[in-house]
Parts: structure tokens; C-alpha cells; sequence
């Protein structure tokens, strides 16, 4: 890909930027402006599929920051989302596999998306995207997700394809995606879908076991989950409950309480953080918070109170 073809594209940028400047975020702006990888990933797809049109390359590299634009992906940050979001599926972006690509890890336990926190979770899918993408840059991502307690009825198709949809936004960030002990009847539907996935797709998924993990990723890395040597999580710093901003988010209570049901909340206590990771150590903080779910579990027969 040639550094020519890349000063096109921000010069066709800063001619865009002169007619409609309300349409791009800052942020995106200064990494075109920055970040060569902002423009060659977009050259590089067109290339990949043998057409090297640097107008349909420049044309989807519009569509992207136009969409993240209106979708408000650098107005969230990490903390905006409660900290459940992050345990319910273990999202950690965290260490690199032995070739060098970052890791996000994750867990399915239940993706069914309640209409209460719809919005919120394609908010959360795409801020850990964007964030990945910052973090990993031209080296690329991996995703390794344990689908051991996964369940064909629980998938939901209509965030599946937003993450499709997410996922074109970032044109080569993801190298590869590891599914690990996938339950027999979901590989056996899988099997029959990647007939119609992309090739690129069907080059991107492995479906593994948790033995063959370490020929991916050193075992140190590897949560014990995962049969690896790791016993904490590493998730941002400053997290807080969803009980302890549920109305901040336009929740209702009996909506918060329908969320703890749905998604079995109290499971997650108990998580170990790595020192690395965030876990709150003001006590008077972690009472509140304790005190607060006493009062939700009650309601919703999960706790027991004297």
C-alpha cells in the first residue's frame, strides 16, 4: 500500500472536512489526520478484493466516522457503563496471543438482550470495539471467547447483526476469533451456517477445546476457567453497580429488578481482580453498594433479610 495512496485519501478528508466539518468527531478527525492505519485499512480491504478503487475506499471510511458520529461512540467512556456490564460476560481486553495480537476475552453465559438495556448493550459492544481498536492499532485483536455455558435458545439475532454490522467498521482489526468448548449441538449448527459465511468469516473462526488454547496463548495468560493458570480479572478502574446508577440511566426500579432477575446478578459476586485490574478497595464504597442490593434482592426473592 503506497504512502501516496494514503495522502489521497486525506487530502480528499480535508477537502470533505471544509463542506461538512458538524459530521466527523474530533477525535476521529486527528487520527486520520495521525494515524496512517486510520486510511490504509480501508485501501487494503479494496485491495483485498481485487478492485483497488481508492473512491469506494474513501467512500466507507466516511460512512464509518459519520456513524460513529451519530452513534456517539467518543462521548462514553469506560466507567458509563455499569460494572456488570463488564463481569456478566467477562470482557477483558488483556494480553496478547504468541503472535503478537491483543486479546479480548469473553464468556457467554446468556445473550438474550432484554428490552430494558437493548441500547446500552449495542453501546457497550461498540465502545469495547472502538476501544480494542485504539489499543491494538495496524498489530490487529483477537477474540477468544468460552462458550462452555452457552445456549443455542438464548442467542438474540438482532444484536448478532449489529455485531456484523460493528464489525465492518472496522475493516482488518480482528485477525482471528477463537471460540473455546463449544457446546455439540451449537458447533453442529455452526457447521451448517459457515456455508453461507463470507470466506474471510470462515477464515476467522477456530473453533477450539481449552487443551489446544495454549497453542494460542501462553497458559499463564489463560484464565483458570479456560483451564490456563490465571485466577483474576482485569477490568477498567472506577466501575460502579448498576443499582448505583440504574436511575441515572433511565431505569425504573422494577426495570432494574426485571435486569437482576434476567441475568442472575448476584452470581457475579466474588470476582478476584488482578492488581492490574480495578477492583474498589474503599471499603465505605463496597458497603454502600452491598447495602444497596440487599433491598433489590429482597423484592426479587434473591437474598434473604432479617
Amino acid at each position: 500500500m503506497s504512502a501516496e495512496a494514503i495522502a489521497r485519501l486525506r487530502a480528499q478528508f480535508e477537502a470533505e472536512l471544509t463542506t461538512n466539518p458538524s459530521l466527523y468527531h474530533p477525535v476521529d478527525i486527528d487520527r486520520v489526520r495521525t494515524e496512517d492505519w486510520q486510511v490504509k485499512r480501508y485501501l487494503l480491504e479494496e485491495e483485498e478484493h481485487g478492485n483497488n478503487n481508492e473512491e469506494v475506499a474513501f467512500e466507507a471510511l466516511l460512512k464509518t466516522l459519520q456513524w460513529k458520529k451519530r452513534f456517539g461512540l467518543h462521548e462514553r467512556t469506560d466507567q458509563y457503563f455499569p460494572r456488570e456490564f463488564w463481569e456478566l460476560n467477562v470482557t477483558e481486553q488483556w494480553g496478547a496471543d504468541r503472535a503478537g495480537h491483543l486479546i479480548q476475552w469473553g464468556r457467554v453465559r446468556n445473550t438474550k438482550i432484554i428490552p430494558e438495556i437493548s441500547l446500552l448493550s449495542k453501546q457497550f459492544a461498540a465502545h469495547c470495539l472502538e476501544r480494542m481498536d485504539r489499543l491494538c492499532g495496524e498489530k490487529g485483536s483477537v477474540f477468544i471467547g468460552h462458550m462452555k455455558q452457552a445456549s443455542f435458545w438464548t442467542r438474540d439475532r438482532d444484536f448478532e447483526e449489529f455485531q456484523m454490522e460493528l464489525m465492518a467498521h472496522y475493516p482488518r482489526q480482528c485477525r482471528a476469533m477463537y471460540i473455546v468448548d463449544m457446546p455439540w449441538i451449537i458447533a453442529a449448527i455452526l457447521r451448517l451456517m459457515m456455508a453461507f459465511m463470507p470466506a474471510r468469516m470462515k477464515r476467522l473462526l477456530h473453533v477450539i477445546t481449552a487443551a489446544q488454547l495454549p497453542e494460542v496463548v501462553h497458559p499463564e495468560l489463560i484464565p483458570a476457567s479456560m483451564g490456563g493458570r490465571r485466577t483474576g480479572y482485569h477490568f477498567p478502574p472506577g466501575l460502579v453497580s448498576i443499582e448505583s446508577i440504574y436511575k441515572e440511566m433511565g431505569l425504573s426500579r422494577e426495570q432494574l429488578e426485571t435486569i437482576y432477575r434476567t441475568y442472575n446478578l448476584e452470581e457475579l459476586e466474588g470476582h478476584e481482580y488482578e492488581k492490574s485490574g480495578t477492583e474498589d478497595n474503599n471499603n465505605d464504597q463496597v458497603e454502600k453498594e452491598k447495602e444497596e442490593k440487599v433491598e433489590v434482592r429482597a423484592k426479587v426473592g434473591l437474598a434473604k433479610v432479617d
